[in-house]
């Protein structure tokens, strides 16, 4: 079985398959990385943060430690796309957040002095090495377009909702939209080596999964369904490969000997070579005309001869 991981994103199950936000952990050992950039969900230190013109504002002492999260996921995520990854991202709603820069300035002079502290605002987009399109929307109908995510769909189309639409022009295949096509829920955009799977929200936080008030224990349904997920994301990562396979060319294609401009040369070479071979054809039957000639001139002096 491959290694599922979950950064952010809660599978349910028994198994220790959850990596979180708040941590600078490594993704090398990880074969399908699952990406949910939920940083109120996942986000544990609730006295490091204050209203700030309508957003949330990080402390002066949390913003460091923020920051170096969104640098050290976006370098992970960086790192497991060359190596070949495929990385799914759960798309959870946009959530926009200030952070102190660490630069100040100062204004007036002694006890009038008055220190300003910099902020700068942050999404949770931002643990993404890559750029699109995010708009919020949030809706319940959702149609699959591709045969590659039916099974994923018709397994958990009771918990799929959607939080946000994504610009479709850098997908190579779309996956998911809205009822009236109008909206692009999730879909797959290649990069060098990897791919990057965008998902509609998946949602395993329900009271109907957990075993007790507290929502700390899942249920045995709960874990029945992690299992389908998992064995679901396993299958779907398999056939996206294979798909890619498919439409990956040949090395010899990209060698510096097949490629146009010495396709053009070779192309030529066998003009040069079929414009000879049709110069000796002439050349032959030429000769076989000589050759009819001055045997008939033989034959007509042999029967003088003869006479």
């Amino acid at each position: 079985m491959k290694e599922i991981k979950g950064i952010g994103f809660t599978i349910p199950s028994k198994e220790d398959d959850y990596i979180d936000l708040e941590s600078l952990s490594s993704l090398s050992d990880v074969d399908i990385a699952i990406f949910s950039p939920n940083i109120r969900y996942n986000y544990n230190n609730v006295s490091s943060i204050s209203p700030y013109q309508g957003d949330t504002l990080f402390s002066e002492s949390y913003s460091p430690r923020m920051k170096e999260y969104l640098a050290h996921w976006r370098n992970e995520l960086k790192s497991y796309l060359a190596r070949g990854g495929n990385l799914y991202v759960v798309l959870t709603e946009k959530e926009s957040y200030y952070v102190y820069t660490g630069t100040r300035n100062s204004s007036g002079t002694g006890r009038n002095t008055r220190i300003t502290n910099h902020v700068a605002p942050i999404s949770n987009y931002n643990f993404l090495p890559f750029d699109i399109t995010y708009h919020k929307s949030q809706g319940t109908k959702i149609i699959p377009k591709s045969n590659l995510i039916k099974d994923l769909y018709n397994n958990f189309k009771d918990i799929l909702t959607y939080e946000m639409y994504i610009g479709c022009n850098k997908l190579q295949d779309v996956y998911f939209t809205t009822k009236n096509g109008d909206k692009t829920l999730g879909g797959i955009v290649s990069t060098e080596n990897g791919n990057i799977i965008f998902l509609p929200k998946i949602d395993f936080d329900r009271e109907e999964f957990y075993a007790d008030e507290d929502e700390e224990t899942w249920n045995e349904k709960a874990l029945q369904k992690g299992i389908a997920f998992k064995n679901c994301i396993a299958a779907l990562d398999k056939a996206i490969r294979n798909e890619v396979e498919k439409s990956v060319k040949p090395d010899w294609i990209n060698k510096s000997e097949f490629n146009i401009k010495s396709a053009e040369v070779i192309k030529q070479k066998k003009i040069k070579h079929e414009e000879e071979i049709q110069k000796r054809k002439e050349k032959i039957e030429e000769l076989e005309l000589l050759y009819e000639e001055q045997d008939s001139q033989k034959t007509y002096c042999m029967n003088r001869v003869n006479h």
